[in-house]
């Protein structure tokens, strides 16, 4: 028998669930596979053995494979390709899943040391990336920390009472 086997056919993230995520290790779905192949998965779509990052044998029609260690931040292509017992390979698959490593923090932008004395204050403020969320309260307490959900709010208002109040993110 020299048939390949099937070409992989379509590939989710499973760990994180979405992209971008800060895994350097993610988990891979790869579908349309059969019990007891074995399934390999590339960083390249011509699946090259130096583009390795994982493989695994199929005990059923899908396989989840943990990438190796992803060196650096950036933006990663996988693919897979499929082998039964008698080594006949198939050719790299056109499906792929698109995943981007973000492991630097955001940084918050637009605020600073304001001093100045006022009876009402608005405070504004971003961040470095494209899309950021926050959690933040305002309050009399210099080291209070922000609890709740994360919401997309960019600003917000002191205008009652009196004393120093605080900003925090």
């Amino acid at each position: 028998d020299n048939t390949a086997p099937a070409i992989p056919t379509a590939m989710s993230l499973v760990t994180p669930a979405t992209s971008p995520g800060n895994n350097s290790t993610p988990v891979i779905r790869v579908s349309g596979v059969a019990n007891g192949e074995t399934v390999a998965l590339y960083s390249d779509s011509g699946c090259t053995l130096p583009a390795l990052k994982a493989s695994g044998s199929a005990t059923s029609s899908s396989i989840d494979l943990t990438s190796s260690s992803l060196a650096s931040e950036g933006t990663y292509a996988f693919y897979a390709a499929a082998a039964d017992g008698l080594g006949n390979t198939s050719a790299c698959s056109t499906a792929s899943i698109i995943y981007v490593l973000d492991t630097a923090a955001p940084a918050l932008t637009g605020l600073s040391n304001d001093a100045t004395p006022a009876k009402s204050k608005t405070w504004n403020w971003g961040c470095s990336e494209a899309s950021c969320t926050y959690q933040f309260i305002v309050d009399t307490n210099a080291s209070t920390t922000p609890s709740g959900t994360y919401g997309p709010a960019t600003s917000a208002v002191q205008s009652t009472g009196t004393g120093t109040y605080y900003l925090h993110i």
